[in-house]
């Protein structure tokens, strides 16, 4: 046997920031606006223990079981329904829930992009992010951001060749 135990593609990711941030957050007694963390002062406990409650009452087993991959049936049409509400003409066959940002854009770039694929960013851009696309082996090219976001006039010329452009429509991270 020979080489390394890890795959070549992990040679290029490093050590999170991200997480480095939340070591620190976590080891204080203040509020890091670095680390997108939100004050935990302002979690509604009360809400999350009622909600709990009444899900383990109603449906506790199935609740505490693995369930689909997509997500859970009924949290999927309830999507689905707001969803159509709005306009969009949705079934809940076409909705998925994930855990969180993280794994959905991860579910993208596996989806999607295929090593050396050009990826365009905003810059600054979410530091985890940066993170998933080196992992998925891909080079990114990125735009300039003003007050109002990605700089139009500059993502003309890098979307020529792109496969992806990853943007935020608010609350741009990490400029906030």
């Amino acid at each position: 046997m020979s080489g390394s135990l890890f795959a070549q593609r992990m040679g290029r990711v490093r050590s999170s920031a991200i997480m480095e941030l939340i070591k620190t957050t976590a080891a204080g007694d203040y509020i890091s606006f670095a680390s997108g963390l939100p004050d935990p002062c302002v979690f509604p406990l009360e809400t999350l223990r009622t909600l709990a409650d009444d899900v383990l009452t109603r449906d506790g087993r199935a609740a505490l079981q693995y369930g689909p991959a997509e997500g859970y049936a009924p949290l999927r049409a309830s999507v689905a329904e707001m969803l159509a509400q709005r306009g969009l003409a949705m079934t809940s066959d076409q909705v998925l829930i994930t855990t969180g940002s993280q794994q959905a854009l991860d579910l993208v770039a596996r989806a999607l992009l295929d090593p050396k694929d050009r990826v365009v960013l905003e810059s600054p851009s979410y530091l985890a992010v940066l993170q998933l696309f080196d992992s998925a082996e891909v080079s990114y090219q990125t735009v300039p951001m003003d007050a109002e976001g990605m700089v139009v006039d500059g993502l003309a010329a890098a979307l020529d060749g792109a496969k992806l452009v990853y943007t935020l429509p608010n609350f741009q991270n990490p400029t906030g």
